[in-house]
């Protein structure tokens, strides 16, 4: 039994059996504990082993700025203007302030490879240097 549940022999040979059974994981910490019941000799055996498993959800990234298609105006071509600028290379820079939430705490958070700021479940992010 895996978890309080009967498990289903997968394979077995001279040495071992093995059994598998599927469980659920809660968010955080899972005691799941193994039961194996057999007959030798001297009688009728339980041997119980416990472990802990820990599970913990991937956090969603939820973007709130720019929404999708979202149209960020004309290009300045004069160049005046902060991100306006078109280089010897034909790249245009404009800036874009990004902003969102995430579902969970995260340690460290990157756009395009540059270090997002975030406080809370909340992030910003502007490519502006």
């Amino acid at each position: 039994m895996i978890d309080g549940l009967p498990a289903s022999l997968v394979s077995q040979n001279a040495e071992a059996a093995i059994y598998r059974q599927s469980v659920v994981l809660n968010e955080g910490d899972n005691l799941i504990a193994a039961v194996a019941q057999y007959s030798d000799a001297d009688g009728d055996h339980d041997e119980t082993v416990e472990a802990n498993f820990s599970y913990y959800a991937l956090p969603e990234i939820t973007f709130t700025s720019p929404s999708d298609w979202q149209s960020l105006g004309p290009v300045d071509g004069t160049g005046l203007s902060a991100g306006g600028a078109l280089n010897l290379s034909g790249v245009v820079e404009r800036p874009v302030d990004i902003t969102g939430t995430l579902s969970s705490p995260v340690i460290d958070l990157q756009i395009n490879q540059q270090q997002a700021d975030f406080t809370n479940n909340s992030f910003t992010f502007n490519d502006r240097n």
